[in-house]
């Protein structure tokens, strides 16, 4: 392990007694990296307010605004059916910018794809699951399970992997992706 939780950190419900998040602070053990990094299961049609204080506090209390957004946001591209109100399809900025999240004009992402959900009547009809960085240079995706296993039962959605490039300070490497950086 790479990095390691660094202390500050937040958990709760975005709803009452639902869809959970957690918020916690990562710091690289040899690299001068951290950022906060933001687990969550957003509600349909409402966003609330309790992950963007939450987020608040753990960046107001390290002083660190690099945030990383790992979520299933039940939330469509703009525009992703003809007059598709902003509380069921929004732009990766729009979502960072609802949460508060410092530079959030200026967000990287994961493609945008049909990974949710297995269970009829639409089948992996929607764009909710992404991957959201308000640093870094550049982001990939890869999406896993297509076709869906043939284990995949009810609401299961296809895996997607984000690959962000993130300027580090050691003079050997110029630039790591925050995987090799976090993850082995």
């Amino acid at each position: 392990r790479r990095a390691s939780a660094a202390g500050a950190g937040e958990r709760g419900c975005m709803v009452q007694d639902d869809r959970p998040y957690v918020v916690q602070l990562f710091e690289h053990r040899t690299e001068d990296l951290k950022l906060v990094v933001v687990g969550a299961h957003f509600p349909h049609r409402q966003l609330g307010s309790a992950l963007g204080e939450a987020i608040q506090r753990v960046v107001n209390s390290t002083g660190v605004d690099a945030t990383l957004l790992i979520a299933d946001t039940n939330m469509n591209r703009p525009s992703a059916w003809p007059l598709c109100p902003a509380s069921l399809c929004a732009s990766s900025a729009d979502i960072m910018k609802a949460l508060g999240v410092a530079r959030a004009a200026e967000v990287l992402a994961t493609d945008l794809l049909k990974t949710c959900c297995l269970n009829p009547p639409y089948g992996f009809a929607f764009e909710f699951d992404r991957v959201i960085a308000n640093f870094g240079t550049a982001m990939t995706t890869e999406l896993h399970d297509d076709p869906a296993p043939g284990w995949a039962v009810g609401a299961f959605h296809k895996g997607i992997t984000a690959r962000l490039i993130v300027p580090v300070s050691n003079s050997a490497v110029t630039m790591r992706t925050v995987e090799e950086v976090l993850i082995s």
